[in-house]
């Protein structure tokens, strides 16, 4: 125990001695540490979704698939049908519920607020997942039509922080169209790693009640079943199709396909169905890599380092040997000041990832804990990483410094050797060649997502603002246009059912005289859409004004929809479509535009218009200037037609930005570990430079009484390290392209593998070396050649 105790105090002052290179040592390292724990928390967190319901292992998804005439449709959600007849069906099947995700306008004494965050669940809801009830009898929380549950926030909200002591239970709180809602229970509010998420929930059969029983038309239920624990998911699955064909006939058998995926699957690895505030696994595996990679580059760094320093201590351990030190003593004491260097790095390594947390969530926009850290699995863990760190970066340092012979050491004759200024040169070239493929990520990301801000939708996204209409607004929708038309600036308004940027609803529909039928993606518009939209037209005409008044619709297709008709842009129009149970005539083609993420082609896509169509956003062509004087005269407007109605306004473009959320979000990421890494490796060069330049500074004395200038001998050092950032760059690029290359290929729409990116990345390896071994060489080449030669 004495001697691990006087290992310890040996290394402390020893690192007290050297406080330039051991402050630069465990900054290094502590940097990296935080980093890699930021991302540790990070990853933890993404893999703790929907893992806290009692019966998340029994809970699964109920997804489908479309089948049409060849047309194949995978869905997340499925139809008001899919989980009764499950559960039905199936002895297997203990429980089910159907979930709609909506949106409310509740009243608030004299305000009226748009509540995002509200989904229509049958009553099984809360037996089903584990959402806490504060207050309410759980068996009637969502039995009746108009019941609706709050979590806490939003009791706080409504009813002030003292809600609990009013009593809200079977209190009331109004909606749009003078629509009253009952309170039956109040809720803990729903944790952030729960992919359902929620303000409100509404009882189903208010829905369900006033429109039509269980059927297979529209897959917009979200539909989640619990299994008897002995079940058998594959085989279910396997006996789905003929349950389907007996109950429904052969039709059902051949167009709907049913699936279970487990609700631990769900937000991470489920790409095949889309599934509302989910992520994927792909980006987890890309933030753990470069957790990793920042990790290596931070213990290559600190051994290039302490190979720095070995020099310097040559002296020290001749004397140590000469008094009767052991090699396995001077290891031993070599390791403990590696190991006192990790675990202090450790804990600097903390308390930045604390301070650096805020800007972090900020970054990828969650919430994070450090706390979820700390358990004893994940500290054990934490420990034996940093054991591993300290013998990884320690070994070799201490196997060096412990090898030198005494009479060598004590004469002067001591010299580095070949394999040593291999490794050395190794390490570097590993440590920027990771920099560089950092950095070529960053640039080819932040090329991507530039290309996709700056790509032409096929409309004017930045003059478009976007109004939410609730029941009450939609009903004067044209006195609104009226009076806002009739204000400065504004130069067009109309509505759809979706926004132009994200059009999902499909639909199957019949060609008049076929009984082929075609699944096909849908956009219900007004009159104006084309006209405010700024889409071109190909061929025909736009909208009449008074399309619908006959019960009939007017369709309009891309060309993408005349293609996949087997049509010609002249051949299409007149033709008839029967679309949400009307018929509609071909007026007209538009060019394609892309109304879905530049990840997918563009979609055949059929617009039409008609009577009695649920038109959910009001769409403002405004002048590109003045925004602010916009929304406030738009507002004016709102304020005099709708008064009852929330005022509810996004820019289109913001709303475009939020498909490539996770993009943006690592595009942060990797800038931000790329420029650490290039920091890091700098470090890492830094120490080497110091390194070599002392084992040549005879070699460099005798140059300059030779005649040589500094510039020369600046020249004649520096260009030895460029050469190792040129291999590193040369090993580099074949690894950045099919990286980046193999990324890009999720998106149909993106740029092309630029080289002249990692040409660029190389360059700034190349500034960060020059800069880093220039302050060396300049300081070497100053010196008084005298100096370096006296002991010669």
């Amino acid at each position: 125990m004495n001697i691990i105790q006087n290992y310890f105090k040996v290394a402390i002052r020893n690192l007290l001695r050297q406080k330039t290179h051991s402050l630069i040592n465990i900054l290094g390292l502590s940097t990296g540490m935080c980093f890699s724990l930021l991302i540790s928390v990070y990853v933890l967190f993404e893999m703790s979704y929907d893992n806290f319901h009692s019966k998340g292992k029994n809970i699964f998804l109920l997804p489908m698939t479309w089948h049409f005439n060849g047309t194949v449709l995978p869905t997340g959600a499925n139809c008001s049908v899919g989980g009764p007849f499950m559960q039905e069906s199936f002895p297997e099947v203990e429980q089910n519920v159907r979930v709609k995700r909506s949106s409310l306008s509740l009243k608030k004494e004299n305000e009226v607020i748009n509540e995002s965050k509200v989904l229509y669940a049958d009553s099984t809801f809360f037996s089903i997942f584990t959402f806490p009830l504060v207050s309410g009898n759980p068996k009637k929380l969502l039995t009746e039509p108009n019941s609706i549950v709050l979590t806490e926030s939003m009791a706080v909200k409504y009813f002030g922080k003292e809600w609990a002591k009013a009593d809200i239970l079977n209190q009331t709180l109004g909606g749009s169209s003078s629509a009253l809602y009952t309170i039956t229970g109040v809720v803990k509010d729903i944790p952030s790693n729960s992919h359902l998420q929620l303000d409100f929930v509404v009882s189903l059969n208010t829905l369900l009640s006033a429109s039509h029983q269980p059927s297979w038309d529209n897959s917009e239920y979200y539909t989640y079943l619990v299994l008897n624990p002995n079940a058998d998911p594959a085989k279910i699955v396997k006996s789905i199709p003929a349950r389907l064909e007996s109950k429904f006939g052969a039709w059902a058998q051949e167009g709907v396909e049913l699936d279970l995926v487990p609700l631990a699957d769900v937000y991470l690895n489920n790409l095949k169905y889309k599934v509302p505030n989910t992520s994927d696994i792909l980006y987890v595996k890309i933030f753990i890599a470069i957790a990793f990679l920042i990790l290596v580059v931070a213990t290559l760094n600190y051994i290039n380092l302490s190979t720095a320093r070995s020099m310097e201590r040559a002296l020290e351990v001749g004397v140590r040997k000469v008094m009767g030190a052991v090699r396995m003593q001077l290891f031993y004491q070599f390791m403990s000041e590696s190991t006192i260097i990790t675990f202090g790095s450790l804990l600097i390594a903390m308390g930045l990832a604390f301070v650096s947390l805020p800007a972090f969530d900020f970054i990828i926009g969650k919430s994070l804990d450090l706390s979820s850290i700390f358990t004893l699995t994940n500290c054990l863990l934490v420990a034996l990483g940093c054991l591993l760190i300290s013998l990884v970066a320690g070994l070799y340092p201490a196997f060096i410094l412990s090898n030198y012979q005494p009479a060598k050491v004590l004469k002067g004759k001591l010299k580095d050797s070949v394999a040593g200024i291999k490794l050395r040169r190794r390490l570097v070239i590993a440590q920027f060649g990771i920099s560089i493929i950092l950095i070529v990520s960053a640039l080819t990301v932040s090329s991507q997502l530039k290309f996709m801000r700056l790509k032409d939708s096929g409309y004017s996204r930045n003059q478009i603002m976007s109004l939410s209409l609730d029941s009450l607004a939609r009903t004067r929708v044209d006195v609104f246009k009226a009076k806002a038309l009739a204000r400065p600036m504004i130069t067009s308004i109309s509505a759809a059912t979706q926004l132009p940027v994200n059009i999902t609803f499909e639909t199957a529909l019949n060609v008049k005289g076929s009984e082929e039928r075609k699944l096909i993606r849908v956009a219900p518009v007004d009159a104006d859409y084309l006209k405010t939209m700024g889409i071109a037209t190909v061929i025909g005409n736009d909208f009449s004004s008074s399309t619908g008044q006959d019960g009939t619709r007017e369709i309009i297709l891309n060309e993408s929809a005349v293609e996949f008709f087997g049509w010609t842009n002249e051949g299409a129009l007149g033709k008839e479509l029967d679309v949400w149970q009307a018929t509609g005539v071909v007026r007209g083609v538009v060019k394609d535009f892309h109304f879905s993420s530049l990840h997918s082609p563009i979609a055949p896509l059929v617009i039409f218009t008609g009577k009695d169509l649920v038109l959910s956003n009001m769409l403002v062509r405004v002048d590109s200037e003045a925004k602010i004087e916009q929304i406030n005269l738009l507002k004016e407007v709102w304020s005099e037609v709708n008064p009852d109605s929330p005022f509810v306004l996004t820019q289109l473009d913001e709303r475009y930005e939020l498909l490539y959320q996770t993009e943006g979000m690592m595009s942060k990421i990797v800038n931000l570990f790329a420029l650490l890494s290039a920091v890091i490796s700098g470090l890492g060069l830094f120490g080497l430079a110091s390194y070599s330049i002392l084992q040549r500074t005879k070699e460099l004395g005798i140059r300059k009484v030779l005649g040589a200038s500094a510039q020369q001998l600046v020249l004649m050092v520096g260009i030895s390290f460029i050469k190792q950032v040129v291999i590193a760059l040369v090993l580099a690029a074949p690894v950045s392209y099919f990286l980046m290359n193999r990324w890009l290929q999720g998106f149909n729409y993106k740029i092309d593998f630029n080289w002249g990116i990692v040409a660029a990345a190389g360059l700034i390896a190349v500034l960060v070396a020059v800069l880093t071994v220039t302050y060396h060489s300049v300081k070497a080449a100053s010196t008084n050649p005298v100096d370096s030669l006296r002991s010669e």
